[in-house]
């Protein structure tokens, strides 16, 4: 593919499922440091516009507060329709994209067909849209849930999908599996970022966080599930800083992979606890009244964030629990009027 002209310098970073829990706070934490002129690419050039994407119809909610900015603009389209997508996302002029759209029906399983429409389509898509481009680099968000479980979790685990998130999973290590191909197919710098537990302001009703505190402000019994499980939480904002990270990386070689998380673990009745000091009754946490899927791996699941930190200069931030209750009061403030929006990861 040709270099493209000065005229057509590529100077933005699209955001795909910019409506998501993880592709909003990317999409927030971009404009917040280019209006600040300290966001650039990996050779130092500046970040002059942020394009989120959302599907069609899809919700706008949680990019309110970015409509006024000037570096920001929205488009939409279906990234599984890649021929379409690829004509609407080539106008925006991208140097990078941050890939945090996921279908939904990626959740369950999908015959042969379908993940090639869903996962590999749209990957290629972006592949062909970066191309050629100088600079240019592909980031990926993936999960902890491909990985063997363990205390202090690196990224050469070997590959054993999540029970409760079976076909989830596996649909993710399809999408490591054809990045690595595509990538070096295309001559393209990727970073693909496995996300371990997040927590934050904006959050969907059914995730951890606004269960609780909507339970406890009502004052009603909260049914949640096994108490033990010790899972690594960090902050939504947080994460979004480690795809900044990625962008900024002055030297990706032929791509990699991180584990983001804080590297702590934290038990569901430590993290139910701590937003109940936020305001409610704890004696009204059921612990082991659900089933939940996350049940289905017992072990601790704790990210070693070393290689990102070496790597990427990244590592969570401040006190996990202290967050985790500026988190538990802003979730009170708010109207419990989120969409799901796209999955993420």
């Amino acid at each position: 593919m040709a270099i493209r002209s000065a005229s057509e310098t590529a100077s933005a970073v699209v955001v795909t499922g910019a409506g998501g829990y993880v592709g909003s706070a990317v999409a927030a934490t971009l404009i917040r440091q280019a209006e600040a002129g300290s966001l650039s690419f990996s050779d130092g050039a500046p970040v002059e516009k942020v394009v989120g994407v959302i599907r069609p119809g899809g919700s706008r909610e949680r990019l309110r507060a970015l409509a006024a900015s000037p570096r920001f603009s929205l488009v939409e389209c279906d990234i599984a329709d890649a021929a379409g997508a690829e004509t609407i996302l080539k106008s925006a002029h991208p140097r990078a994209v941050i890939h945090t759209a996921m279908d939904a029906s990626l959740h369950h399983e999908q015959p042969e067909e379908e993940q090639r429409r869903l996962v590999d389509a749209p990957l290629e898509m972006l592949c062909r849209i970066l191309a050629g481009v100088p600079g240019a680099r592909l980031i990926t968000t993936g999960t902890c849930a491909v990985s063997s479980p363990a205390a202090a979790m690196d990224e050469d685990a070997p590959y054993d999908p999540h029970p409760g998130y079976l076909h989830y999973a596996r649909h993710k290590i399809r999408e490591e599996t054809v990045l690595k191909r595509l990538s070096a197919s295309f001559a393209l710098s990727w970073i693909h970022l496995r996300l371990f537990y997040l927590f934050g302001g904006l959050e969907a009703e059914r995730r951890l966080l606004p269960l609780v505190v909507r339970g406890l402000l009502e004052g009603r019994p909260v049914a949640l599930g096994d108490a033990g499980l010790v899972r690594d939480y960090a902050h939504v904002d947080d994460v979004a800083g480690a795809f900044v990270r990625s962008l900024e990386r002055a030297d990706s070689g032929d791509g990699d992979i991180y584990n983001i998380g804080s590297g702590r673990g934290f038990s569901i009745a430590e993290i139910a606890a701590a937003i109940a000091e936020t305001g409610g009754d704890a004696r009204l946490l059921r612990f082991g009244e659900v089933a939940t899927r996350d049940a289905a791996r017992p072990e601790p699941v704790i990210a070693n964030p070393a290689k990102a930190a070496a790597d990427l200069s990244w590592r969570a931030s401040g006190d996990v629990i202290a967050r985790l209750k500026d988190a538990a009061r802003q979730c009170r403030k708010n109207s419990f009027a989120i969409e799901p929006g796209d999955a993420h990861a």
